[in-house]
């Protein structure tokens, strides 16, 4: 814990050199020569040379009619061999952060990330893995006009800030500005000449598990609130819907589940979430997790994974998540018994999460026991 502060309290580290898995396609070619003054941002750095990441605010219309929605994105192009991270971004990295300034009732939602490639460092017996973006990346938000909005020109602001990381890792920061011309409620929007660089991007996205018609997944918690300087497990049972079969995947993680989890420190993993396929082809998930005594209490924490699978030919990439209840350090965890325990406690029982969430999972199994496999 304290090696992983101390990694991205500093502004150089070591880096995670080498990528895995499939590229994404390329992006289609673009002329930005357009793009407005301010809208665009390369800094100079102490030692006089550009920073390795080009950063821009781009629109995905020409306009935006008053009463309606449209796309607004951050722009983040790295030199050769620099990577930019996911939001949960493991051994090495940070999310990247977009503090947005509109006029008042504009409003823009958080950023989604596009679905990450995965960067490998065999820096010692095991390898430091992150997960993050090769070249460049498309940050998309939605910019929210209300109907009574004065027609004409306003400005957006973002503050954009990020790691980037080749052998060294530097933070990288922006201040953009982007006008917006907001006309008639009704009017037809026109797509801007950055149009296709969102379109990209966005079918790279994971579509919410609730639109996902293919995969069926439970999770459980191995304790009913995780005391905040205590131990969990968070099991995940993948299955695919009615009439449709997983793929073989054996038990390898990458790119079935990437682990998705705290980025302030409150908790983290005890190690890579570990996988097994089982012999009906379902797949199953534990996750051990460590609490460090966060104040104030987390009320909205959550543990999950980024899913990856092609499933009867379809590839499915969504996102599930199940929540992590916190009460006070010290207190007397109270162990849950649940099937889905038993299972991971019969088929990944190393790494048990602390004697609290072990005892959950011996439990279960003591309950249930041999309806793991078949009745999980």
């Amino acid at each position: 814990m304290i090696a992983s502060l101390l990694l991205l309290a500093t502004t150089l580290a070591p880096a995670l050199a080498s990528g895995s898995g499939a590229q994404p396609p390329p992006p289609p070619e673009i002329d930005f020569s357009g793009l407005p003054e301010g809208a665009s941002q390369r800094r100079i750095q102490a030692d006089g040379k550009p920073h390795p990441v080009l950063a821009r605010l781009l629109l995905d219309q020409d306009t935006i009619a008053a009463g309606s929605t449209a796309r607004i994105a951050l722009h983040l192009v790295q030199d050769e061999g620099w990577h930019t991270y996911w939001k949960s971004p493991g051994a090495v990295g940070q999310p990247t952060e977009i503090d947005w300034g509109a006029p008042e009732g504009i409003t823009i939602s958080d950023h989604v990330y596009p679905v990450p490639q995965r960067f490998e460092q065999l820096s010692g017996p095991v390898p430091e893995v992150s997960f993050g973006y090769d070249r460049e990346v498309l940050l998309i938000s939605e910019i929210t006009v209300p109907e009574d909005t004065p027609l004409g020109r306003h400005l957006v602001e973002a503050r954009a800030s990020w790691l980037v990381c080749k052998t060294l890792c530097i933070r990288g920061e922006a201040d953009l500005t982007l006008p917006v011309e907001i006309v008639a409620a009704g009017t037809e929007a026109s797509p801007s000449p950055y149009a296709p660089l969102f379109d990209h991007y966005h079918a790279q996205q994971p579509i919410p598990h609730e639109a996902v018609t293919g995969l069926r997944w439970r999770a459980a918690l191995s304790v009913a609130e995780v005391p905040a300087d205590g131990r969990f497990r968070a099991v995940f049972l993948l299955d695919a819907a009615e009439g449709g079969t997983l793929p073989e995947v054996g038990d390898a993680l990458w790119p079935t589940f990437t682990p998705i989890v705290a980025t302030d420190y409150s908790w983290e993993l005890l190690g890579p979430p570990r996988l097994k396929q089982l012999s009906d082809k379902r797949i199953l998930v534990a996750m051990d997790a460590e609490a460090y005594e966060p104040e104030p209490l987390p009320t909205d924490a959550r543990i999950g994974g980024l899913i990856q699978l092609e499933i009867d030919g379809e590839l499915v990439r969504t996102e599930i998540s199940t929540p992590v209840p916190f009460t006070t350090a010290g207190a007397t965890p109270e162990p849950v018994t649940a099937p889905l325990l038993a299972l991971a406690a019969q088929h990944l029982p190393e790494g048990a999460a602390g004697a609290a969430g072990a005892a959950g999972a011996a439990g279960a199994a003591g309950a249930a026991g041999a309806a793991g496999a078949a009745g999980a």
